[in-house]
C-alpha cells in the first residue's frame, strides 16, 4: 500500500475538526462528570496493550449483529483475535454477552475518542493488521489517517448510507475520498450507487448480505402450539403495530381509532420498541380517550374491539403467527433506530411499513416487487392496507416459502466477508 502525504487544504480542514471535537469532547465531559462509572465501562486490557488481528468498528445499534454471524461462521483452522468497538450502550452490551467459538478471541470496547493521540495509543497498543467497518459509514478522520499512515488496510463491510449523509459526505467528497477505506463490499445495488457517486473510482464490491444470513430455517407456529392460543381465537381479527417509536405515536393513534371505527371487532395489539415505554404508551392511550388492558394482565380470550399493550418481551414472534396484518414501526417517520421488518415473514403475514426503511436499504425493492413486504407513503395508507388485511386470514404457507426462496438466493454473504477479511489479514503477514 502507498502512503499518502495530507494536502495542506485537509490538513486546514483536520485542524479545524480536531477543535470542534475537542470542545465537544470537554462539554461531555463536564455535562456527564457526576455520571456513574458504569455507563462508561472501560476495556481493562487498554493498559497493557494486546496484539489484534483485525479491528472492527460497529458505530450504530444493530450493527453488531452483524459482527455476531461473521464471528459465530469463523473457520476453525483459522484462529483470529478481534478488537470490537461499539458506538452504543446496548452494542457494548450485546458484544459483552457474545460467545464465539475458541478459535475466536474477542475484545471489547466502547469507541474511542477520535483524538490523534488516542487513535495513534489504540494503534500502538493492539497493532491491528487491519480495520473493519460494520454496517453505517461513519468517518473518523483521525483514525483512517493513522491508518493510512501505518499501511494498516481498511475495509468497509455491508455499508449502509442513507440519502442524508450521502448529501453531507459530499460536501467534502475530496477530503473523504482521501481518508476512505481501501476497499468496500457493498449488498445492495442502492448502497452501491451511492457510494460509487461519494467514492468514484474506488474499489468497490458486490458481496451477499450478511443480514441475510441472520435468518436460519424457520417453521411456522401453528396455532395449537401458539402460546397466545388462550387469549386470541383462531379467526380473530388481530392486527398488530410493532415496535413503534415516539416519532409516530400520532400516526398510530390515529390509525388505531380508524380500524376501531371502521372495524369495531379487531383486536390490536401495540408493541412498543422498547419495553420500557409501555406505561408511556399506557399514559398516552389514556390520554386519547382508547380503553387498553396490558398483555401481563391477560387471563382469558380477549373480547373483540380490544387494545392490547404488550409489556411482555419474548412473544411478538407468536403474536405475529395469529395477525391478520402487521404493522412495523421506525418506517411512518423518519427515526435513528431500526426496526426488524421482515421478521414477520416467517410467520407468514405480510409486513406493512412506511416511506423510512434506507437502513433496511440491504433488502431491496426485490421484497416489493416479490409482493413480499408493502409500503405505505402516510397513516392514511396504512389504514387502507390494515383493513383491507382484516378481511381474511393471510395465506401463511404460500408467504413464508416465497420468504424462504428470497433468503436462499441472497444468503452467502458471511462466508465471503470472511474471506476477505482472512485475505486483508494475510496480505499483512
Amino acid at each position: 500500500m502507498q502512503k499518502k502525504i495530507l494536502p495542506m487544504s485537509y490538513r486546514l480542514i483536520l485542524v479545524l475538526y480536531n477543535a470542534i471535537y475537542s470542545l465537544i469532547a470537554t462539554f461531555l465531559f463536564i455535562f456527564n462528570y457526576f455520571r456513574s462509572k458504569k455507563n462508561n465501562p472501560a476495556l481493562p486490557v487498554l493498559n497493557n496493550g494486546y496484539k489484534v488481528d483485525m479491528w472492527v468498528l460497529c458505530p450504530s445499534s444493530g450493527d453488531e449483529a452483524l459482527l455476531k454471524e461473521i464471528l459465530s461462521s469463523w473457520p476453525e483452522e483459522e484462529p483470529i483475535t478481534v478488537l470490537a468497538s461499539t458506538g452504543t450502550q446496548k452494542g457494548y452490551e450485546f458484544l459483552k454477552n457474545l460467545h464465539p467459538p475458541r478459535q475466536v478471541g474477542l475484545l471489547v470496547d466502547h469507541m474511542p475518542q477520535d483524538r490523534s493521540s488516542v487513535v495513534k495509543s489504540y494503534l500502538k497498543k493492539f497493532s491491528p493488521r487491519a480495520l473493519i467497518q460494520l454496517g453505517t459509514i461513519e468517518f473518523r478522520p483521525n483514525l483512517f489517517l493513522n491508518c493510512k499512515k501505518q499501511d494498516i488496510p481498511s475495509l468497509f463491510l455491508n455499508p449502509r448510507l442513507s440519502p442524508r449523509s450521502l448529501a453531507r459526505y459530499l460536501f467534502l467528497q475530496n477530503f473523504w475520498y482521501f481518508l476512505g477505506p481501501d476497499e468496500i463490499c457493498a449488498s445492495s445495488e442502492i448502497e452501491l450507487s451511492r457510494l460509487r457517486v461519494l467514492f468514484p473510482g474506488r474499489k468497490i464490491d458486490k458481496l451477499p448480505d450478511i443480514n441475510l444470513d441472520r435468518y436460519p430455517e424457520n417453521n411456522l407456529i401453528p396455532y395449537v402450539h401458539n402460546p397466545l392460543s388462550h387469549y386470541l381465537k383462531a379467526q380473530s381479527q388481530f392486527l398488530v403495530f410493532a415496535l413503534v417509536g415516539k416519532e409516530e405515536e400520532d400516526h398510530i393513534i390515529r390509525s388505531i381509532k380508524e380500524v376501531l371505527y371502521k372495524r369495531p371487532k379487531s383486536i390490536i395489539a401495540i408493541f412498543p420498541e422498547d419495553n420500557a415505554k409501555s406505561d408511556t404508551w399506557d399514559q398516552l392511550l389514556q390520554n386519547k380517550g382508547i380503553s387498553r388492558i396490558k398483555r401481563s394482565e391477560l387471563q382469558d380470550q380477549v373480547p373483540p374491539g380490544s387494545v392490547i399493550l404488550w409489556d411482555v418481551a419474548g412473544e411478538i414472534d407468536a403474536a405475529y403467527a395469529l395477525a391478520r396484518g402487521v404493522f412495523v414501526g421506525g418506517t411512518l417517520a423518519p427515526r435513528k433506530k431500526e426496526a426488524d421488518f421482515l421478521r414477520p415473514l416467517y410467520q407468514g403475514v405480510i409486513p406493512c411499513i412506511g416511506p423510512y426503511w434506507h437502513h433496511f436499504a440491504w433488502a431491496e425493492e426485490v421484497v416489493f416487487r416479490q409482493g413480499l413486504v408493502t409500503q405505505v407513503q402516510n397513516e392514511i395508507e396504512l389504514q387502507s392496507n390494515l383493513l383491507e388485511y382484516l378481511k381474511g386470514n393471510p395465506k401463511r404457507e404460500k408467504i413464508n416459502e416465497n420468504f424462504h426462496n428470497f433468503l436462499v438466493n441472497g444468503q452467502g454473504g458471511t462466508t465471503s466477508a470472511i474471506n476477505k477479511i482472512i485475505s486483508y489479514i494475510r496480505h499483512q503477514n
